[in-house]
């Protein structure tokens, strides 16, 4: 197993890798998650959404991974985000969620990023701008709310274009949408959705092949990764997983289909013996009710381990022992309270696992309230982060 260290550069002081916190993060678990969509999917094509830095994880260390594996179309939420992925990969096909700013239109053609329209609005100024490029291709992908209502377009907008499809005379290469309730399966929202969907994007396609706008026929995508899990019939032409190939639970009211990839370890900075009526914490929270020992670990949360891992719904594991958390959470620390460890299981510089590996993402959304989402992109960049492959 390789393991390489981020964030380097070649100031020899910057090299210098001090004791402290440590993130692992298993690209090679990230290909099997990959995988196991690419094979749920059959003939249906595999992207891979790496907005938000790759889910908090790195896109400079993860979209190369992806690739290799085979994955070929990527999706990120800014032009900022598709700017710093086309210089990673140069050859990928790249979405834009947030679609193509006024004015910066642009910056797409010349990075070859594709923008997601929103609105009739979006669409008008991206179609006054494709024809002033002239011959320049200008593709832009569309996406028809079905339901969620946070972006796309309307099903009175959707109405109107597939009424007036001249309205969009440029390339469209995808036609998208998004499932609201996709993590828990049974709910009767994500078949609506689907159908919804279907027979939006199938009306748009007959409009505007009967207007003599091109035989190319858009791809349709729907599934993120619950609803590739779910079954064939939201697969479309195009899936775009995040959250599963990051080792995030798709759904939450069952087991994790997909491998786990990070591990987080804090370091003991220091123990303590503690008796009553001692206290431990910001708002002397945590009551002391008998002879103990506390341990301050160096994450906190400037570092993404949020307040409500304080007390009653943080733990940790030290050498197979689980123990709780003791008062509140501070920015750059928390306290353990180890009274019931044998003397011997930890001291100073012992490391100190706090999320992934033995403590399980599923039981921390539990205990916390978080979901898989915000503990992965909450992670900060103060700590070692180690990469391994094969």
């Amino acid at each position: 197993m390789k393991e390489t260290m981020a964030g380097m550069t070649d100031s020899p002081r910057s090299q210098i890798r001090f004791p402290g916190a440590e993130l692992e993060i298993d690209l090679d678990a990230i290909e099997r998650n990959y995988q196991r969509f690419v094979r749920t999917l059959g003939a249906a094509e595999c992207g891979a959404t790496v907005k938000a830095d790759a889910y908090g994880l790195g896109v400079a260390h993860v979209a190369p991974v992806l690739w290799d594996a085979g994955c070929r179309t990527f999706f990120v939420a800014t032009p900022a985000e598709g700017i710093e992925l086309r210089d990673i990969l140069p050859e990928a096909t790249i979405y834009i969620f947030n679609g193509a700013p006024r004015d910066w239109e642009y910056h797409f053609i010349e990075s070859r990023l594709i923008p997601v329209l929103n609105s009739l609005s979006d669409i008008s100024a991206w179609a006054t701008f494709a024809r002033a490029m002239g011959a320049t291709p200008a593709p832009a992908a569309l996406h028809f709310d079905s339901g969620m209502n946070r972006l796309g377009l309307s099903a009175a907008e959707v109405e109107t274009l597939v009424a007036e499809p001249h309205r969009a005379p440029f390339d469209i290469p995808c036609v998208m949408s998004h499932l609201a309730c996709a993590d828990k399966p049974d709910e009767d929202m994500t078949a609506r959705q689907r159908d919804r969907f279907a027979a939006a994007a199938e009306a748009f396609i007959e409009a505007r092949c009967d207007a003599g706008l091109g035989d190319d026929r858009p791809r349709l995508s729907l599934a993120n990764s619950a609803g590739i899990l779910i079954d064939e019939s939201y697969h479309f032409d195009l899936a775009r997983p995040g959250i599963g190939l990051y080792g995030g639970n798709p759904f939450t009211d069952r087991p994790s289909p997909v491998d786990n990839v990070i591990r987080l370890r804090g370091r003991i900075l220091q123990i303590r013996e503690v008796s009553p009526p001692d206290t431990v914490g910001y708002g002397a929270t945590h009551e002391v009710t008998g002879p103990g020992r506390i341990a301050t670990v160096d994450v906190g949360y400037g570092d993404g381990y949020l307040r409500c891992f304080g007390e009653g719904n943080g733990w940790a594991v030290i050498n197979g022992h689980r123990v709780p958390v003791a008062g509140r959470v501070s920015m750059d620390s928390h306290a353990l309270d180890i009274t019931a460890l044998p003397l011997d299981d930890c001291g100073v510089g012992t490391m100190v696992d706090l999320l992934g590996g033995p403590v399980p993402l599923d039981d921390v959304v539990k205990t916390t309230g978080l979901s898989g989402y915000e503990l992965l992109t909450l992670l900060g960049h103060r700590y070692n982060r180690v990469y391994k492959k094969t």
